[in-house]
């Protein structure tokens, strides 16, 4: 049973298939076999983003290709994931290794974007672990502590837009690459 006792009656032995059925109907039964490691998975993890990507622009569907840039931030965050995590299975992610990463992220004085970036990266390889059934369930992050809010920018006014104007077309060049006056 559920306690680590033995059952000894056929009642309490068919109370506990009943569960466990019940538990496989609803897709809560623990995953069978070894979890891989998180840098054993990660190769699958780009093997299937390359895929996508291929089948994306096979069907025209440029909008759902990930970007060359969008792949290399990915892979630095998740090098720094590897660094962190080492040897840790997929599903002894949990919360508190989460929580030693932000922590000394920001002892290295990284920004909390920065930071956020980095767990939608870990979340990604994670989501797909879920669909290949090595997981069940996503660790969660305390997000409160990673608050952000960008920096404002100030717009140009029109007399810095009309000098960037006279500007470009002052500079304009030749055929040959020489400057030439407009």
């Amino acid at each position: 049973d559920d306690g680590g006792n033995s059952i000894t009656t056929r009642g309490a032995a068919k109370v506990a298939l009943r569960k466990l059925l019940e538990q496989r109907d609803g897709g809560s039964m623990p995953v069978l076999g070894r979890t891989p490691k998180f840098t054993d998975f990660l190769p699958e993890y780009w093997k299937e983003i390359e895929r996508l990507n291929k089948a994306a622009v096979a069907s025209g569907n440029i909008n759902k290709v990930k970007r060359p840039a969008t792949i290399a931030k990915e892979e630095c965050a998740l090098r720094l994931w590897q660094d962190h995590l080492g040897d840790a299975r997929l599903n002894d992610i949990d919360e508190a290794l989460l929580q030693r990463f932000v922590e000394k992220r920001q002892d290295d004085g990284v920004s909390n974007r920065t930071i956020q970036l980095d767990i939608i990266a870990l979340r990604n390889v994670l989501k797909f672990a879920i669909k290949r059934k090595h997981l069940k369930v996503l660790p969660r992050i305390d997000k409160e502590e990673l608050l952000w809010s960008p920096k404002k920018r100030s717009l140009l006014t029109a007399a810095e837009i009309e000098q960037i104007c006279i500007t470009a077309f002052e500079r304009q060049t030749n055929a040959q690459g020489e400057p030439q006056s407009v």
